[in-house]
Formats: structure tokens, C-alpha cells, sequence
């Protein structure tokens, strides 16, 4: 069974890893951008920034998604699903 520090610990490493995901996603949408500076970029360049900005929009939901997991249990003690086999009632 988790404990709530357990369970805290869990969620704290979603929250970070979803924000070096975003970090990331960030970082490479900037770089493709400052490739082109002034200039419309060339039909690969387009598909490039595309794909970097639909990635960069998933890593901002994968992190909103972390955030209201971590707020919902820190504040209101809900368990996300897939750990609530292992916690039993240490953590309310």
C-alpha cells in the first residue's frame, strides 16, 4: 500500500517530468523558429514548426493533466485511479 509521502512523491515526479516535457518542447519550437529569422520559412520548415508546436501543445496538457492530479490529491485527497489499488486508506 502507498502511503500519502508515497503518493505525494509520485505525483511531484509527474509534475517535473511533464515540465522538462514542456521545457523541451518549448526549447525545439524556439530553435526551429530562430532558423528563420525574417524569412517565411520553406514548406519543410512549416511542417517542422507545425509539428514542434503540436508537440509543445501536448507536453502543456501532459503537465496540466500532472497539475490537477497533484492539486486534486494535495487538496481535496483524490486519488488518482491507478493508485488507488496500491494506497488503500493511508492517504485521506
Amino acid at each position: 500500500m502507498l502511503s500519502h509521502a508515497e503518493i505525494i512523491e509520485i505525483l511531484n515526479r509527474d509534475v517535473y517530468s511533464a515540465s522538462e516535457r514542456l521545457t523541451k518542447a518549448r526549447q525545439k519550437v524556439d530553435a526551429i523558429i530562430s532558423e528563420v529569422p525574417g524569412e517565411l520559412p520553406q514548406p519543410d520548415g512549416q511542417h517542422r514548426i507545425m509539428n514542434a508546436s503540436k508537440e509543445h501543445t501536448k507536453a502543456m496538457r501532459v503537465l496540466e493533466v500532472a497539475l490537477k492530479r497533484h492539486s486534486g490529491f494535495t487538496l481535496n485527497g483524490i486519488i488518482p485511479e491507478e493508485l488507488k489499488a496500491n494506497s488503500g486508506n493511508k492517504a485521506g
